[in-house]
């Protein structure tokens, strides 16, 4: 079970959640400049074909195991590669496998490479575009710009005679909580006992 973006988010401004509604998206507003920034300006240093941190490193260690294996040509589009362990039957019209990495990831799989290899194919042109550095660099290459001063603002009759309220909602007694609740199947982190360093009770009790 993995921890969505949302949860990631939320770690990231754990500290500005405290602030006003304002100051929380300005600094929403800050984080996201920065992120945009820092990854347009690796997209744009980039030389690889791919992506180097997700295409670029599966596909090299996939030519290394790839260049160890058999292609065995069944018709025009289907081959079968000896892996050893796992055989796999290619299709290069459906770019899938046998083995579904190449059908789940959309990415040239071990068996396919093999294939590649042995026709003479370039490995690189069988992967999707969401993996290419132009992809990378297009979804970062638009600009985010500050929230420009309120006394600066257009603001059309008919919207300044709106009243925006907020929500109903029911405050609850005590302490509001900071933490979020573990999902089912996640592991909840126990604090240990600061007299014997055993989870699943404390000193007091």
């Amino acid at each position: 079970m993995t921890t969505n973006i949302v949860e990631s988010i939320n770690s990231v401004l754990r500290f500005a959640r405290m602030l006003p509604v304002v100051h929380l998206i300005d600094e929403i507003t800050n984080l996201l400049v920065c992120w945009f920034r820092q990854r347009g300006e690796l997209a744009m240093k980039s030389h690889s074909t791919l992506c180097p941190d997700l295409g670029e490193i599966k596909l090299r260690k996939r030519l290394d195991a790839a260049s160890r294996m058999n292609v065995v040509k069944i018709n025009e589009v289907e081959y079968n590669v000896l892996d050893g362990d796992l055989n796999g039957l290619v299709h290069l019209q459906n770019r899938s496998c046998t083995c579904r990495k190449f059908d789940l990831e959309q990415l040239p799989c071990k068996h396919a490479i093999a294939v590649c290899r042995h026709l003479k194919l370039n490995p690189y042109s069988f992967a999707s575009s969401y993996y290419t550095r132009a992809t990378w660099a297009a979804a970062y290459a638009e600009s985010i710009y500050p929230v420009p001063p309120e006394a600066t603002w257009v603001i059309p009759e008919n919207l300044k005679k709106v009243k925006i309220l907020p929500p109903l909602c029911k405050v609850m007694p005590g302490r509001r909580k900071t933490q979020r609740i573990p999902s089912k199947g996640e592991k909840s982190r126990q604090k240990k006992c600061s007299r014997c360093g055993v989870k699943g009770h404390y000193r007091s009790t």
